[in-house]
């Protein structure tokens, strides 16, 4: 291995300050960066300038990098395209440009996005340093929230019951919402309605590569990526499920497109054990030594649901064999009844009353 310095960034301040000093990077044999020694002094400069002005430099200066050889000893230094090379480097700006902000937070931005299933429980609401997003109709079992989401519109959620009281619809609640409500629109009717900044994701996400920034299956999706977007660095995911067998399967994978997103802008996910996303039961060959195949937590999701549905199935034969006891008495008496009846009727028909 050779050694070669570039300017690097280490170190934190209590106040969140920078502190550049130059590092060393050790690059495989074989690489170089080509014209380094004539930019010497220039890097040299560059350690004592910001983070975006040594970052911009060094892109627009030092960018060129031979690629080495690989294991197999086969050089791959790709085919001369000079369009494409230079969308390549294009791309790279902008994704480290998308990050560069970081080096300067003093402060964690975290949202825990809060669905329907049962772990929505475990959510941080007591902890006033995480943002709270719910979604739906949902409002009644949030002890707490900052932010609210409704992908369908006024007139669809003027029409839908709330699911857990069919005497309103959502529409009631949005009109009233104390937080803020993302919608398609907004709605002079709800104050505390906000338009989805739709455009500006699209365009954002475009910005980097334009495969996907149209892939919105359901409105978790949504939520996701508008904290990608606002730099969130956690990601938290509660109560959203996406189970195998709901009608929510077939909105999994693009909450998992935009996770995998999320995931290569560094930002930290979590996701129970419980929930579909990104699990799978078994991984596909590749068999190496020492591997599980099987997914632990997702096979523990399915046991874990295996046992509460045989709970959920011996309550509900507990309560059909109560009620079961109680319909055998009610027949007992409509029995009794129906046969009073139809002796009453026999006697008057004898005394010719009828």
């Amino acid at each position: 291995m050779s050694e070669t310095k570039l300017p690097g960034i280490s170190g934190t301040t209590d106040t969140g300050l920078i502190t550049k000093t130059p590092q060393t990077y050790k690059m495989p044999e074989g690489m170089e960066v080509k014209g380094y020694e004539e930019k010497q002094e220039v890097i040299e400069e560059m350690i004592t300038r910001t983070p975006e002005e040594e970052v911009k430099e060094w892109l627009d200066e030092v960018h060129d990098i031979r690629i080495p050889q690989n294991e197999t000893g086969v050089v791959n230094d790709g085919f001369e395209n000079p369009v494409a090379l230079a969308r390549v480097k294009e791309k790279a700006k902008k994704i480290i440009q998308l990050n560069i902000s970081k080096l300067y937070k003093t402060k964690i931005k975290q949202v825990a996005i809060v669905g329907t299933a049962m772990t929505f429980k475990e959510a941080p609401y007591d902890d006033p340093s995480w943002e709270i997003w719910g979604v739906n109709d949902h409002w009644n079992l949030v002890p707490r929230a900052t932010r609210w989401f409704e992908s369908q519109d006024e007139e669809h959620c003027s029409k839908t019951a709330c699911g857990h009281d069919k005497t309103r619809v959502r529409m009631d609640w949005i009109k009233k919402s104390p937080i803020p409500v993302y919608m398609n629109l907004h709605y002079d009717s709800a104050p505390m309605s906000v338009r989805f900044p739709l455009k500006q994701i699209k365009k954002w996400m475009s910005d980097m590569d334009a495969q996907g920034d149209n892939y919105f299956t359901n409105t978790v999706t949504y939520m996701i990526a508008l904290a990608c977007y606002e730099g969130f660095d956690r990601i938290h995911l509660y109560g959203v499920d996406m189970a195998v067998g709901s009608e929510y399967e077939k909105q999994r994978p693009s909450c998992e497109f935009w996770l995998g997103i999320a995931k290569g802008l560094g930002i930290e996910l979590y996701i129970p054990d419980q929930s579909d996303l990104l699990k799978c039961l078994e991984r596909y060959g590749m068999d190496q030594e020492g591997e599980k195949k099987i997914a632990a937590p997702f096979l523990k999701k399915m046991k874990d649901r295996l046992a509460f549905q045989n709970a959920q199935v011996g309550q509900i034969n507990a309560s059909r064999l109560e009620h079961q006891k109680e319909i055998n008495r009610l027949n007992s008496v409509y029995d009794s009844y129906t046969g009073s009846i139809e002796d009453l009727k026999q006697t008057m028909k004898v005394w010719g009353e009828m």
